[in-house]
């Protein structure tokens, strides 16, 4: 049995108390031990678990959440939080022991830099690589304050800010009246336990009243309410940050910020300031000139009175306001040359975009929307030949700038000087292309089809057979058709692709995402009907395994917010779902049986 398990079970998912429980250290061991979030894990825990392996990999970083525990008991006057005490970790023994190192160095997890600089700047000192987003000012993404001016800290009984959870409160209750499909997973964070409590009391009696706020806490990654000490490990789209700390009724501000105060305080707040994908939302009633640094020499606290005063005024409050700077001039005559001439033609572009090592050559704006990017160009420049690796200059770099919204065009050098005006043509056109496509999309969804509801029918006697009952119905529903401002469906028609286009090349693959972004403003349309005609449009005489594939990584490399999705077996333009779709259309072309989605 013991040798049957490791058989069935050759990769084990387990914590530390979990293994000396079940793992008999008699019975042979395991390969490798990995050990994940290991800042969290005391050295005591962790030995049974190294003992059962032939090599442990240890996974983690020195400035996020150490281990602790509580001594001593609460007295009336002192807040739990702070009697908190750090313990040595794993992690730190395992780096005090001088075991070989390896440094992640790429961030993508956050879609906009905004919500990693802080850290960057403060913990990682800046030597992560993080990559810029495609809106680089819009509401729905950064770090944002929302001020609570009206709010005071309780300090001498509940040690809360019930207007701060007020505010919060209602912030929540916003995205849960937000459709479906365009609500974000929400977190909220506290600096204290008392914060953290009345939070959670506030948002279940807004719950018991306002049943729209159950969709936020369904799901896997349902709302949820935590403080500083206990969030390690979450993510969610949006975090709301309740302070709570700020003057009392008189106006008084301690100096006290209970865990930040503490040796070791900055982690939790580098911890909590890296839970968003999308959004932080800091809700204060303190601001950064109220925190008096003379008065105390925590570094906890110095770190929150710079991230409250970059909240409010932007990457300017961290020393990387030139790094934004639309102005900015580019790194290499391609560069400027290219800009130049794209300014010639009236494109508004922005150069070296990025807060960080690596940054996007040239950004194009989008004409339409303020804030926005529409494309952006990438030449084999510095930042290009920066990467050691094929694989990361040409291939993952452009997914993760993909994957945060942007379309990517390159531009290589030798193109451009030895054929500079196809150079040119080709990037024009591209642009025109998603300029077009863009414009397109918007319009698909703020013109949605209508359908206008059928007169009320008198009740029909009943047929006497059942081939009389469906002729009668098949009859009504033609006439019913008839009748209705209904969207007329006809079968889309995809133009053929230039065949000297590589099918593999980047041109390729926008091209094959140009088609699929047409063929979805048709759809919804069954999902290998359309891979069908994407097919005949690139001339291919069969749809085989790796032409698919090719396929669907050019649907994945569509930003997001314009992406097609499939699901229920068909391919559904972007925003819109089945669980949305709530028409019809009219047949205008005719369609085999296999060729109608289940949802027309």
């Amino acid at each position: 049995m013991p040798q049957l398990f490791r058989r069935l079970k050759p990769c084990v998912l387990m914590s530390p108390l979990s293994v000396a429980q079940f793992l008999d250290p008699a019975l042979p061991g395991y390969d490798v031990v990995v050990f994940d979030e290991a800042s969290q894990i005391p050295p005591w825990d962790a030995v049974g678990a190294i003992a059962r392996g032939g090599q442990v990999i240890i996974v983690g970083y020195t400035n996020q959440l150490p281990p602790t525990t509580f001594f001593g008991s609460t007295a009336a006057d002192e807040e739990d939080d702070e009697d908190r005490v750090d313990l040595d970790s794993i992690l730190e023994e395992a780096v005090s022991a001088g075991l070989p190192e390896h440094r992640l160095a790429w961030h993508y997890r956050s879609q906009h830099e905004a919500l990693i600089a802080f850290s960057n700047h403060h913990y990682y000192d800046g030597r992560l690589h993080t990559f810029p987003s495609a809106s680089h000012r819009v509401p729905s993404l950064g770090v944002h304050l929302l001020p609570v001016p009206d709010g005071h800290y309780d300090r001498s009984v509940s040690r809360t800010n019930r207007e701060e959870a007020l505010a919060v409160c209602r912030e929540v209750v916003a995205i849960a009246e937000l459709p479906d499909g365009e609500r974000p997973t929400v977190g909220v964070i506290t600096f204290s336990s008392a914060q953290q409590r009345l939070v959670e009391d506030v948002l279940e009696a807004e719950r018991v009243k306002n049943p729209m706020l159950e969709a936020l806490y369904r799901g896997d990654e349902g709302l949820f309410v935590k403080n500083l000490e206990n969030v390690q490990g979450d993510e969610r789209d949006v975090v709301f940050f309740s302070i709570g700390y700020g003057p009392d009724r008189q106006g008084r501000v301690s100096m006290n910020f209970g865990p930040l105060n503490r040796d070791g305080g900055e982690r939790r707040l580098n911890v909590a300031v890296t839970r968003a994908r999308q959004k932080v939302v800091v809700v204060s009633t303190l601001r950064a000139d109220q925190i008096d640094l003379s008065r105390t020499r925590a570094v906890g606290v110095a770190h929150l009175k710079t991230y409250l005063a970059y909240a409010e005024h932007g990457f300017v409050a961290i020393d990387a306001a030139a790094s934004l700077d639309p102005s900015a001039e580019p790194e290499s005559p391609l560069e400027s040359e290219i800009c130049e001439a794209l300014r010639a033609r009236g494109w508004e572009v922005h150069c070296q975009v990025g807060v960080s090592g690596y940054r996007v050559d040239l950004a194009v704006l989008d004409p339409d929307r303020e804030g926005a990017y529409l494309v952006g160009v990438e030449c084999d420049g510095a930042s290009y030949h920066s990467s050691a690796v094929a694989r990361e200059r040409d291939r993952l770099r452009q997914q993760v700038l993909e994957s945060l919204g942007w379309r990517i065009e390159r531009v290589w050098s030798t193109d451009w000087w030895h054929a500079r005006p196809t150079a040119l043509a080709r990037l024009l056109a591209a642009l025109d292309g998603h300029l077009e496509a863009a414009r397109l999309q918007r319009a698909r969804l703020l013109d949605p089809p209508t359908v206008l509801a059928p007169e009320p029918q008198a009740p029909e006697p009943e047929a006497t057979t059942a081939l009389d009952r469906v002729r009668e119905a098949m009859g009504q529903a033609e006439g019913l058709a008839g009748q209705l401002d209904a969207p007329l469906f006809r079968m889309p028609v995809l133009p053929p692709i230039d065949p000297s286009v590589d099918f593999n090349g980047p041109q390729g693959l926008v091209l094959t995402a140009r088609r699929i972004q047409e063929l979805a403003l048709s759809g919804p349309l069954e999902v290998e009907h359309a891979w069908q005609l994407v097919r005949e449009a690139w001339a291919f005489g069969r749809l085989g395994a790796r032409i698919r594939s090719r396929f669907e990584l050019a649907l994945g490399s569509i930003a997001p917010e314009q992406r097609p999705r499939i699901a229920e077996g068909a391919l559904w333009p972007a925003r819109m779902s089945p669980e949305s779709w709530r028409t019809f259309r009219v047949p205008g072309d005719a369609r085999s049986f296999d060729q109608i989605p289940l949802r027309v």
